[in-house]
């Protein structure tokens, strides 16, 4: 209970205040020896089981990397020709301690950070008060819009994309 505990915490805060890609969701599945696999499969679903794969195999192919030569070049010094390498370093030296507020700006800016999370009373007033009517609770494979399995918004292969979702549905 512990560990569903310390993940339904992060599922659900961190989702909200990361700073960076993944934030703590990447860094808790990243871990060798995750003790709630089963329960972390059934909030998040395929995407778990992908990001944990995933992490595995990085594990697996850094075993196998051999340090190399000093005289080959190293991606470091590759990177220095890109043009966003310069962006970034004239952006930084320009703003100075402003940069990290650049930074976190474009980061949160860019849709892995939800803005805002709803429970299922909070999305109901909302729809409610701003003119929705018929607002029904659903399940990723059900709605009054004909033929809604076919487009596979929400459900692949018969398994909820994200299982720890909820699904509303409402009219105006």
């Amino acid at each position: 209970a512990e560990y569903d505990y310390d993940w339904i915490l992060i599922e659900l805060l961190d989702q909200m205040v990361r700073t960076t890609s993944g934030g703590l969701m990447a860094e808790y599945l990243s871990n060798e020896n995750i003790k709630n696999k089963e329960y972390i499969y059934k909030r998040i679903g395929e995407d778990g089981k992908k990001i944990i794969g995933y992490f595995e195999e990085n594990r697996k192919k850094q075993a196998k990397i051999q340090i190399p030569k000093k005289n080959k070049a190293t991606p470091k010094i590759k990177y220095i020709f890109k043009k966003s390498f310069w962006k970034h370093k004239i952006l930084k030296y320009l703003l100075k301690d402003k940069f990290q507020y650049l930074s976190l700006s474009e980061f949160r800016s860019k849709g892995e950070v939800h803005q805002w999370m709803y429970d299922s009373y909070s999305l109901q007033n909302l729809l409610k008060n701003t003119g929705f009517t018929k607002i029904i609770q659903q399940t990723a494979n059900q709605s009054n819009i004909p033929h809604w399995n076919e487009y596979e918004l929400d459900v692949k292969n018969n398994k909820t994309i994200k299982p720890d979702s909820f699904f509303t549905e409402a009219v105006k």
